[in-house]
């Protein structure tokens, strides 16, 4: 509420601008209730899902993990060859099938993979999508079953996380050093410049964003608790490749230019051209295998147990 008072200061005569913002938190609030109801079935509509194992059944499980406040997080593991594992985190709105193609270029390259359905998403339990202030409970719970797992070593874990799934992964890898490289795709600079873009950026962007905002509010969701740039900028020694893309309009390239200025050392920003939200890996997939396999193997090691994991 505050970004949209002083947008309201910026616009309007003085005069003006207490009736301005009174007659717009009436509508707003209107607008936000509508938007909370419809949010809310959309959020029960994303569990009722089953999703199908990958083409190559005999390299992943099924399994389950339970968070900290109670939640069953659905997920397939493939165990890893080469000593590393990846934490792989889906958008918005999606499931863990999102990623699969990225999930089988990695696995077949000897990564261990764990992705899952975020809370509130898939086969997962939930109904509050936090965005990022609960989802990092889910990844402290996949960190602690990978700690179970005899194969994992725990100093060779990394993260892909797609779009807001690259959000919550910076957020929990921010305060949680055993994730030491990270691939943030798409990812947004905050969870409120998300929502500006989404809507069409500028004024009126920022206005519809404010009121997913106070909707999310009316949810009991805090949308804004902090940005990737504050997350970024906490890391220490953690290994960052950021992907973009020319062509993203969810997403815009300034978004992803804003992360990269905020990371630490090392940092490294690759950029596509002419590609959607979503579309990275299918623009260029030798290009993109390529890209997140080198990053991979240059941060978390390449011994090999096995000669394959084909």
């Amino acid at each position: 509420m505050r970004r949209f008072a002083l947008l309201l200061n910026r616009l309007l005569p003085k005069n003006l601008r207490f009736l301005a913002l009174l007659f717009s938190i009436l509508v707003m609030s209107a607008a936000a209730y509508k938007t909370a109801k419809i949010y809310y079935v959309e959020k029960v509509s994303m569990r009722s899902i089953h999703l199908s194992m990958p083409q190559k059944p005999k390299a992943w499980s099924a399994i389950r993990f339970q968070t900290q406040d109670g939640l069953a997080i659905a997920a397939w593991y493939a165990p890893t060859h080469n000593g590393a594992t990846i934490l792989m985190l889906h958008g918005y709105g999606n499931t863990r099938n999102q990623l699969l193609p990225e999930a089988e270029i990695l696995r077949a390259k000897g990564f261990g993979v764990l992705m899952y359905d975020t809370r509130g998403h898939g086969e997962s339990g939930g109904d509050v999508i936090g965005f990022g202030a609960t989802e990092t409970l889910d990844i402290r719970a996949a960190l602690a079953w990978l700690e179970k797992q005899s194969e994992v070593d725990m100093t060779r874990i990394g993260g892909y996380g797609f779009s807001r799934g690259g959000f919550i992964l910076a957020r929990a890898a921010a305060k949680d050093r055993r994730i030491s490289s990270l691939i943030l795709v798409a990812t947004p600079s905050s969870n409120f410049e998300l929502s500006v873009d989404d809507n069409g950026g500028g004024t009126m962007g920022k206005i519809k964003a404010q009121i997913a905002e106070i909707a999310d509010f009316a949810l009991g969701v805090s949308s804004n608790l902090s940005t990737t740039m504050d997350a970024v900028k906490a890391m220490r020694s953690q290994s960052i490749l950021i992907i973009t893309s020319t062509a993203d309009k969810t997403v815009p390239l300034a978004r992803a230019n804003e992360v990269f200025n905020a990371a630490q050392f090392p940092r490294r920003m690759v950029i596509f051209q002419g590609a959607e939200h979503g579309a990275y890996q299918k623009s260029d997939p030798k290009r993109f295998a390529a890209i997140i396999t080198e990053h991979f193997e240059s941060t978390l090691g390449r011994t090999w147990t096995m000669a394959s994991a084909h």
